[in-house]
């Protein structure tokens, strides 16, 4: 869960990963652990591509051993990314973990699935939901700017900006972000 809040809410990359790395340590059957070790490594950045990949790739593995909800959240993963992209697969998953009412990883990487079909109101509306619902996490925030931004929508991407500033008001990311 530290890791989980320093990935999401922190946007604290290099201590999600060194948290996540502990976790597989210790129980290297841990899929969970190894799905968000590759979301924190593909998020710092700085990594070969095969570094998140191998991380994603023993979520992938391990996916038999683990409940619906967290199975759905590795295929999605696991199809968003490289090694097994296939973005309708990545959505399926994603729509499964929504329809069965668990949104705290579907908003998020469904929303970036139809922003990247340039579906930009679908996106915006999962983007927001995510954030009504955690409004700790910096991602959905970040993202529903991006949605707004390719929809042209310029006054509501700085509203939304302004807003993160004084929600976030530690964090270096809306301070870079135009308003």
């Amino acid at each position: 869960s530290d890791a989980v809040r320093a990935n999401d809410s922190e946007r604290d990359y290099p201590r999600a990963i060194r948290l996540l790395r502990e976790a597989v340590a210790l129980d290297s059957n841990f899929a969970e652990a190894w799905r968000k070790l590759s979301v924190s490594i593909r998020n710092q950045g700085g990594y070969a591509p095969s570094v998140g990949d191998s991380a994603i790739r023993r979520a992938f593995a391990l996916r038999e051993r683990m409940t619906e909800r967290e199975r759905d959240a590795v295929l999605g993963y696991y199809y968003q990314q490289n090694p097994g992209y296939d973005r309708q697969k990545a959505i399926d998953a994603y729509e499964r973990m929504l329809a069965r009412g668990d949104s705290t990883v579907a908003l998020v990487n469904a929303g970036v699935q139809y922003l990247q079909r340039r579906q930009y109101a679908k996106a915006e509306s999962l983007f927001r939901a995510s954030a009504k619902l955690q409004p700790g996490n910096q991602t959905s925030v970040n993202n529903l700017i991006n949605a707004l931004r390719d929809q042209g929508r310029y006054a509501t991407a700085d509203s939304v900006i302004a807003g993160a500033r004084k929600s976030f008001p530690g964090a270096t990311t809306f301070n870079q972000l135009s308003v």
